[in-house]
């Protein structure tokens, strides 16, 4: 009676650990890195040639904020290949929309700072990347902002 006990037990056991170590893995799969770097890619050993390959800027956008006040912005997308910033290029109209939504929602005071640009860049880094399929974006940078009342 004993033995069987162990047995089960044991079964149990590694089906569980197979389990967790299914989950996880999954996890590490779907979940992608946040702006730091995505698939291990780190953006501060890639060289400035590199970094202008996998780079793309969003022309200057003009539109409203919530406050009906208005917000000049543009963006530097980073994204992890050669396939995801061709991507980028061809939605650039989805892109564009992804920011005009979600600048729609935002206050000037939700904007400023170092805070609030960071918030920002990160909204649109999740918004980006759920726009993507052939790759994913590494980074969201504001390189140009002007609120005006």
């Amino acid at each position: 009676m004993s033995s069987r006990f162990v047995q089960v037990s044991l079964i149990i056991l590694v089906a569980l650990t197979l389990i967790a170590l299914i989950t996880f893995f999954l996890w590490q799969m779907t979940t992608p890195s946040m702006v730091s770097g995505n698939q291990g890619m780190n953006v501060e050993d890639l060289s400035s040639k590199e970094l202008l390959e996998l780079s793309v800027d969003t022309e200057q956008i003009t539109t409203n904020l919530y406050t009906n006040d208005f917000i000049i912005v543009q963006f530097n997308i980073l994204v992890d290949n050669k396939k995801a910033r061709k991507e980028v290029e061809n939605r650039m109209s989805e892109i564009r929309s992804a920011i005009i939504s979600v600048l729609a929602s935002k206050t000037p005071e939700d904007l400023q700072g170092e805070e609030g640009i960071s918030a920002l860049e990160e909204i649109l880094f999740k918004r980006f990347n759920e726009i993507l399929n052939e790759g994913s974006v590494v980074r969201v940078l504001t390189i140009d902002r002007q609120i005006q009342s």
